[in-house]
């Protein structure tokens, strides 16, 4: 196999369990308050024939760790399981799934690696599906070296296991490892799904290396034969842009049998990004004609470009479309609206937007603050900002 055994010395990830606290599940939690004599924990040496003629076999313990590790109380968990253990309980593998998904989706490393290291203890030689939650969980704490070395040491893998490592390494920002794995999936026969494609692609979107490790998957996409499909097209469209290779992104866009909201609004955002607002109206223009209806995300990027061009006639068009959909008082569509109006110098309608917008948050007094700073009426821009310093405390 092409890619070394021995991991690089990458940096550790910094542990997440400061945000443990922040996060919390809406769960129902169960009562275990009046757990059958059977069920006990405080006999050290419970009777698993007692287990065995109550129909318990563990089901009522593993049922109870799971409902702890779901509300988050690892500490009580851990100690549930010390528990559990001292007395031969078993723990099923769904909830060791249940106890990795818990602390990936709440960040909890350092647990995570306690109850990885009971499994190893326990389970001599646990499930595929096991060492793929591991992986999953250490993926999302971004601690890659821990996920790296479960994978190394799994003794059998399927195509799902290589999938959750390339994924792992690019979503990771490690764009040159995910493309070796990925490499030697293909040369051992293991196919993978779309899934990962369109998660190497965005990592590619950021690679130091430019477009160039974007172009290599292109060509095998291509050969592959994973196009047309919509999700991956459109990450192939974001890559390029993302890359400034806007021609290539066109290209695609234009053999698309198939485009959603996010498609155009990325290449109209590409588009005003690079400077070429004209192209991004000519955009805009196509997607009403093709009979598609724009939404929050593309108003914001078809303003941008208006304001750009100080195009007020092609604003107030887009602003009778969005009145027409009854979008004016949304803040994402009413912000960039006041914001084109106040580059095209009619203060007195971007005052007008900003008042219907209905909760307006930061960004939008910050748009209307510097509107009137840049058309010179300072006295205005000092007052709104110290009436907004007032009302709510609010430090722009």
């Amino acid at each position: 196999m092409a890619l070394s055994m021995c991991f690089p010395q990458f940096p550790q990830a910094k542990s997440l369990e400061k945000t443990q606290a922040k996060k919390s599940l809406t769960v129902n939690p169960l009562s275990f308050g009046h757990l059958p004599s059977w069920a006990s924990l405080n006999v050290k040496q419970a009777s698993s024939q007692t287990h065995k003629n109550h129909g318990g076999g563990g089901n009522v313990e593993n049922v109870h760790l799971i409902s702890l590790s779901k509300q988050g109380k690892f500490q009580e968990a851990q100690a549930f399981l010390h528990s559990m253990e001292s007395s031969n309980i078993p723990v099923m593998p769904q909830t060791y799934v249940t106890l990795f998904e818990a602390c990936g989706d709440m960040g909890s490393l350092s647990f995570g690696k306690i109850f990885h290291e009971r499994m190893k203890r326990v389970e001599k030689e646990p499930e595929i599906f096991l060492g793929n939650h591991l992986l999953s969980m250490y993926s999302k704490l971004g601690s890659i070296v821990d996920a790296f070395q479960v994978f190394n040491e799994m003794p059998s893998k399927n195509s799902v296991t290589w999938s959750i490592m390339v994924s792992a390494f690019s979503q990771n920002g490690f764009v040159s490892e995910a493309l070796s794995l990925l490499s030697d999936m293909n040369v051992i026969g293991i196919s993978s799904n779309q899934s990962v494609y369109v998660s190497l692609l965005r990592a590619c979107s950021n690679s130091p290396r430019g477009p160039e490790p974007g172009k290599q998957l292109h060509s095998q996409i291509i050969k592959l034969g994973f196009i047309p499909d919509l999700l991956i097209e459109t990450a192939l469209c974001n890559m390029y842009i993302k890359c400034r290779e806007l021609d290539s992104a066109k290209l695609i866009f234009d053999n698309m049998p198939e485009k959603n909201a996010v498609t155009w609004t990325a290449v109209m955002s590409g588009y005003t990004q690079a400077g070429k607002e004209e192209a991004a109206l000519a955009l805009y223009q196509k997607i009403l004609m093709v009979g598609n209806e724009p939404d929050g995300f593309v108003f914001s990027v078809i303003l941008k470009a208006c304001a750009g061009l100080n195009n007020l006639k092609f604003g107030k068009l887009v602003h009778a479309h969005i009145l027409k959909l009854g979008m004016e008082k949304e803040v994402s569509v009413g912000t960039p609206l006041v914001d084109m109006y106040f580059k095209c110098g009619m203060v007195e309608y971007g005052r007008q937007v900003f008042k219907r917008i209905s909760q307006p948050n930061e960004v939008s007094w910050s748009v209307i603050i510097a509107g009137y700073a840049q058309v010179g009426d300072v006295e205005e821009s000092l007052g709104l900002f110290n009436l907004l310093r007032r009302s709510d405390g609010a430090d722009l």
